[in-house]
């Protein structure tokens, strides 16, 4: 299930039944805040970000917030990783893109 905008819908959404995972992909809100909202009123579900982009902040910045996320929701939090794409990396967030495979290996031993 997507994480709805707005999120007050959540609540309603999160306990029908069958449901396991809430996912929570970039939408106007990094996909971690929406998943540390969302965590409250889906107790139950696991949450997913869907692909958070690792560069525009750094790697530290998701991967901090998710180890919090991930404790905050006693293991019920997966990061969903990428890089986007060349034309988003050089034009939209001023960054070099060179070998995004490799550099995204460094986010983790």
């Amino acid at each position: 299930m997507m994480i709805p905008q707005p999120l007050s819908q959540l609540g309603d959404l999160a306990r029908r039944p069958g449901r396991r995972v809430l996912c929570s992909p970039k939408t106007a809100a990094p996909s971690i805040s929406n998943a540390t909202v969302a965590s409250p009123a889906a107790p139950g579900l696991e949450l997913s970000t869907g692909i958070a982009l690792a560069f525009p902040r750094g790697p530290f910045v998701p991967a901090a917030a998710a180890w919090e996320l991930q404790e905050a929701t006693s293991g019920k939090f997966q990061l969903g990783l990428g890089t986007q794409v060349r034309k988003n990396v050089v034009h939209r967030y001023g960054m070099a893109f060179h070998r995004p495979g490799p550099r995204l290996r460094t986010c983790w031993p």
